[in-house]
């Protein structure tokens, strides 16, 4: 569930924003009482990068949302901790391995700062962080070494310190996967975990001076667009003053003619 992306790409939604926070908060309490440590909101930031946003874009925009929901939250009675663990991200993840590690670091040091600023403590200032293939990576012809981008994407996913990680089938961008495409999805994790041993390092990017310059570059100019969002209103008010859009639409361009040269 993530209302401010569906209005973003919709216009529209079912109900309007202010029920959907009701509910959540509704959501939160029921699931403090009877499902500790469920996530009752789902923040799709991947949505900012299939629209053909950088990954500034991403960071910025899906940081904003949380912002949104941590504030309409915390309006409804519930305590910034409370509200902070409420909350999960998904992120894109493609096959510029050092901007992918480094984009999913920087988002868990925005966050921090934002839940800081919201009071929270220091536990709940940690992101809860799913990462998942980028579209824009698959290719639909000799669709064969899109196992080769999906090995790139996990590894980057792990080095840049996602909890969960989604890896597309191969064949995801010709039709509806095959048994045999699924399982390689699924294998290319085991090999990063059993043979490459990813998961035995906290953090195997940290002290890196390109990643650490990289990441601090990054959260440095998400924090100036998120800035620039929140003086707008909110992303919510944003979306109604077209910035996003306006923002993903020069993006758009210049990627197309960049792959035109």
């Amino acid at each position: 569930s993530d209302p401010l992306g569906t209005l973003a790409s919709c216009w529209s939604l079912r109900v309007p924003l202010a029920a959907h926070y009701d509910e959540l908060a509704l959501l939160a309490r029921w699931a403090r009482e009877r499902a500790p440590g469920w996530i009752v909101e789902h923040i799709l930031a991947d949505r900012w990068h299939e629209a053909g946003g950088t990954a500034v874009h991403e960071l910025a925009y899906g940081v904003a949302a949380g912002v949104e929901h941590l504030r309409a939250l915390i309006e409804r009675g519930l305590a910034p901790d409370e509200a902070a663990r409420s909350l999960a991200f998904t992120f894109s993840v493609g096959t510029r391995f050092f901007t992918e590690v480094a984009k999913l670091r920087a988002a868990r040091v925005l966050w921090a700062a934002v839940t800081e600023a919201f009071g929270c403590s220091v536990p709940a200032r940690a992101m809860t962080l799913h990462a998942r293939s980028s579209r824009w990576s698959q290719t639909r012809r000799d669709p064969w070494v899109n196992l080769i981008r999906g090995a790139v994407e996990g590894f980057a996913a792990v080095a840049g310190g996602a909890e969960a990680i989604e890896l597309e089938p191969y064949d995801s961008r010709v039709g509806v996967s095959d048994a045999a495409a699924q399982r390689h999805a699924r294998g290319t994790q085991h090999l990063l975990r059993h043979e490459a041993r990813l998961d035995r390092v906290v953090d195997p990017a940290g002290g890196a001076y390109y990643v650490e310059w990289l990441t601090d570059a990054l959260a440095r100019a998400a924090w100036a667009e998120l800035q620039r969002v929140e003086a707008a209103g909110g992303l919510a008010a944003a979306l109604a003053q077209r910035l996003p859009q306006e923002e993903l639409r020069q993006a758009g361009r210049r990627r197309a003619e960049r792959v035109a040269r």
